[in-house]
């Protein structure tokens, strides 16, 4: 009998006498449950059927008790008398009501619960009304024939769901005088329900008015959940309650099953109650009286399947344990040769002559060999390179017999030839004496480890999209260089490179232009340099050369052009025939600074220079150009400080119409009042603003003081138009249109005072974004004005697109009238357009009276200038007002 067959008579054994157990106990476990079930499941349902009794009592004993506060009500002699006297035509219904009204009100307030009541005459006419408004159900409890009490209901109002309840008014001689009609809340069954029985959270009552066919559902604590009509059939259960014996029925339903427990309520005959819980509510008691028992049958089974086993078992484990034995050797032999073939690493098993024996897959996919090339080779003659063998023979065994061992990272050769990085690792394996009878030797190809370790290296010190050095290896080449140029005494020059119209460029055709864009120009750069020389891009479109050993500062001009040269030629980029040029600063070792920072700042101060002189040039840095980026520096650091300072404010120039010499508008001019250098021009801070991205921050101050004093002046009574020019980077940027609309929401401005000016020269750079952004402002209800009309060249395709209301001539123009031809020329073709294209016009810079008559003539619509004002701060604009007036 081998191993399996022992294993699968053992299991046959214990199976039997297992299963011998089990079925007597199921057996035992039956003959209990059943008759345990039913007597557990008899006394849940007797219970449930106490609790429906006692509840159908409580609604029965609070319908009884709501029937006599009816009667109470209804036979107080001295309201019913004035009811006589008013049946019989002796008092008013005036009268009637004043007198009844207070007594009945007094007798709803000590009974409590009733919400509201309508007193008829004998005719069945409402007389009196108190609380709620009753249905028109309420009528046909009242009448003539109205001799007995009755209830209908429950019925629903928009005040909530109520019982009512009529009582005959009868006179000292029985004839009915009138009738009583009350509305009791089914809310205060919630007391009585609740003291009669306790219910389960997911209990649904139900009460049936048979006479009116109407269900009420209420949850378990009593409160109304719907209610049921006659159109809508009520349960069996319900109808056969009311003349029938109390019961209780299962209720299939879509979801969890209901068990329904019900009975008539004797207290009011013609009504009947049940409540209704979930099935699993029902059987869950049931099933928990018979677990006890069951689970002690259970546990003495499985008491009686343990020992059975365990008294079986030593036998027949002693059969099987040489069987297993002898099983468990084959088994592990096999699971080390699967390990050893599968595993990812490269394994070699070598004789005590380090010769191979064995080698898994690994090992032969890595290295190239088959396995009958490497069997009986030696180790290092196989693997190794020809000139480290020797070294390997010599070396390698003797640290391994050494040391029981070693690891490291080294060279191994492929079949091929090609050399790769690997990390080795090889062990002895000794046998029982403590001879060395094998090696193992394991390693891995980490080639693709050591690229990537590579990449990561290079990319710490490179730009990944140009793979020039970035900054990191920039200030390290540089701090190099400056300790060789001054300990040979040397020269070295720094460029700072800026390219001209690239974010024109990057904007327009979009990123991935821009980014093909700077690779050429990197390689073009390159072409032009020595292999000595640093070229880096620092980010954006700034680059950064190095220059050293330089025999006299000509020589850094001549690279510079050499730059600039480089770029004449268009780039075609993404099929695009690209023009770019570059403003290049360049700062000299050791005349212009001994260290990095101040190099590189040097240069880069010498670069705004060359774009202020053209761009497309290069220029040496200077001490004036010292001293300007120190006051630059120091102006920038106290602009961003102004705001919050408050440094900033705005004077207002007044705007006037041509003919009338009524002021109009005024225009917002923002001033900075430095507190050490005084008044600084905007000229000079406004440019800086937008050059370090500053001038959002300013531009909506301003937005929100002009608007705010322009409200201002508003509720005053003057109605003045106020302008405000706008950057070309808020035009640029998203976000304005909102800026914009919340101002006008917090200062309560009405937009149509609020006039919006932008230069023509910012038009043109970004024309169908700012066409965009225009008319979303303009439907804010804003105007819409082109400041400095006729500078900046502008398509009159693009004019007749743009949704403004108004042109400004700029000042240049109007100065020079009447005299200078040109000029006249100029204003006489731009009012004409305007005409055309019904637009206003207002001429800046009016200066003199001779002008002002030459453009009032020409039909000018506005002006502004220091005829009329210079810009002022707001009491003077108001006393000008004042003056006009």
């Amino acid at each position: 009998m081998n191993l399996d067959q022992s294993v699968h008579l053992q299991r046959r054994i214990h199976r039997f006498a297992v299963m011998g157990i089990l079925i007597t106990g199921l057996l035992v476990a039956l003959a209990t449950a059943i008759p345990m079930y039913r007597h557990a499941y008899t006394l849940v349902s007797n219970s449930h059927m106490e609790g429906v009794r006692a509840q159908a009592q409580a609604v029965g004993q609070y319908l009884e008790k709501a029937t006599e506060l009816a009667r109470q009500i209804a036979s107080r002699s001295a309201v019913r008398d004035k009811l006589a006297q008013y049946n019989r035509w002796e008092i008013s219904l005036a009268e009637m009501v004043q007198f009844s009204a207070p007594r009945i009100r007094e007798a709803l307030d000590q009974a409590g619960n009733i919400a509201g009541m309508v007193r008829y005459d004998a005719e069945g006419n409402p007389v009196l009304e108190l609380g709620i408004a009753l249905p028109d159900a309420a009528q046909a409890l009242a009448g003539p024939n109205a001799i007995a009490t009755r209830r209908t209901g429950p019925v629903t109002t928009a005040d909530g769901h109520y019982l009512l309840v009529s009582a005959p008014i009868l006179s000292r001689e029985g004839e009915l005088v009138g009738t009583d009609v009350l509305a009791f809340g089914l809310s205060q069954l919630q007391a009585p329900l609740t003291l009669a029985h306790g219910s389960l959270p997911r209990t649904r009552l139900l009460v049936f008015n048979g006479e009116s066919g109407t269900t009420v559902e209420l949850a378990a604590t009593g409160a109304v959940l719907r209610i049921f009509d006659a159109t809508e059939s009520a349960p069996v259960y319900l109808r056969r309650a009311v003349d029938g014996p109390a019961g209780q029925q299962h209720v299939a339903r879509n979801g969890p099953d209901d068990m329904v427990f019900y009975t008539a309520i004797r207290e009011m005959p013609g009504w009947s109650f049940a409540y209704s819980i979930q099935a699993s509510d029902f059987y869950r008691p049931v099933l928990w009286q018979i677990l006890l028992p069951l689970s002690m049958i259970a546990l003495l089974v499985s008491a009686g399947a343990v020992l059975t086993a365990r008294t079986i078992r030593p036998m027949a484990e002693r059969a099987l344990q040489q069987a297993r034995e002898l099983a468990e050797l084959g088994e592990s032999r096999q699971l080390a040769a699967s390990v050893f073939d599968a595993s990812p690493q490269a394994v070699l098993i070598m004789d005590a002559s380090h010769r191979i024996i064995e080698a898994n897959r690994a090992s032969i996919s890595i290295t190239g060999y088959r396995q009958s090339e490497l069997h009986g080779k030696p180790l290092c003659e196989t693997l190794f390179r020809p000139e480290r063998r020797a070294a390997c023979d010599e070396m390698l065994w003797q640290r391994v017999d050494a040391h029981n061992g070693w690891q490291g990272e080294t060279e191994l050769v492929r079949r091929s030839g090609e050399v790769f990085p690997a990390w080795q690792s090889v062990t002895p394996v000794h046998d029982a004496s403590g001879v060395i009878r094998h090696y193992v030797c394991m390693f891995t190809d980490i080639g693709d480890e050591k690229r990537a370790e590579e990449r990561i290296r290079h990319l710490a010190h490179h730009d990944p999209l140009t793979e020039l050095p970035n900054r990191a290896l920039l200030t390290d080449r540089l701090a190099h260089g400056l300790d060789r140029a001054r300990r040979h005494g040397t020269r070295l020059a720094v460029l700072f490179i800026d390219l001209d119209r690239f974010k024109y460029i990057n904007d327009s055709l979009g990123h991935p232009v821009g980014d093909k864009l700077l690779k050429v120009v990197a390689d073009r750069f390159t072409t032009a340099l020595r292999e000595e020389d640093t070229l880096s891009r620092i980010g954006g479109d700034e680059f950064v050369v190095i220059l050293e050993d330089l025999g006299a500062t000509d020589d850094a001009a001549r690279v510079a052009g050499k730059l600039l040269e480089v770029l004449e030629t268009p780039l075609q980029v993404e099929g695009h025939e690209l023009f770019i040029g570059a403003s290049i600063g360049i700062s000299l070792f050791p005349t212009d600074g001994d260290s990095i920072d101040a190099l590189v700042r040097c240069a880069d101060s010498a670069m705004y220079r060359a774009k202020e002189a053209g761009r497309n040039t290069f220029q040496f840095f200077t001490p004036e150009q010292a001293r300007e980026s120190r006051e630059r520096f120091e102006l920038e650091r106290d602009l961003r400080q102004a705001v919050e300072r408050g440094e900033l404010r705005l004077l207002y120039q007044p705007q006037a119409d041509c003919v009338t010499g009524r002021i109009v508008g005024v225009e917002a001019l923002v001033r900075w009042q430095h507190p050490t250098r005084g008044l600084v021009s905007p000229d000079l801070f406004i440019p800086l603003a937008e050059e370090v991205g500053f001038i959002g921050k300013i531009g909506a101050w301003v937005l929100h003081t002009a608007c705010a004093q322009a409200r201002r002046w508003e509720e005053e009574g003057h109605d003045l138009r106020i302008a405000v020019n706008l950057s070309g980077q808020q035009i640029s940027r998203d976000g304005l249109v909102e800026l914009v609309h919340d101002v006008l929401a917090r200062t309560g401005l009405s937009p149509q005072l609020l006039e919006l000016e932008i230069t023509e020269g910012h038009l043109l750079q970004r024309v169908e974004h700012c066409i965009s952004t225009l008319r979303d402002l303009k439907s804010l209800g804003v105007t819409l004005a082109i400041d400095d009309f006729g500078t900046g060249y502008s398509s009159l395709s693009y004019l007749k697109k743009l949704p403004v209301d108004r042109l400004k001539i700029d000042r240049n123009f109007v100065e020079g009238i009447p005299d200078d031809r040109d000029d006249v020329a100029i204003v006489a073709t731009i009012l004409s357009m305007a005409r055309n294209l019904g637009l206003e016009v207002i001429a800046e810079g009016v200066e003199n009276d001779t002008q002002l008559t030459h453009l009032r003539n020409a039909h000018c619509t506005e002006y502004q200038g220091y005829l009329l004002s210079r810009p002022v701060p707001p009491a003077e604009v108001e006393a000008l007002l004042d003056a006009v007036a």
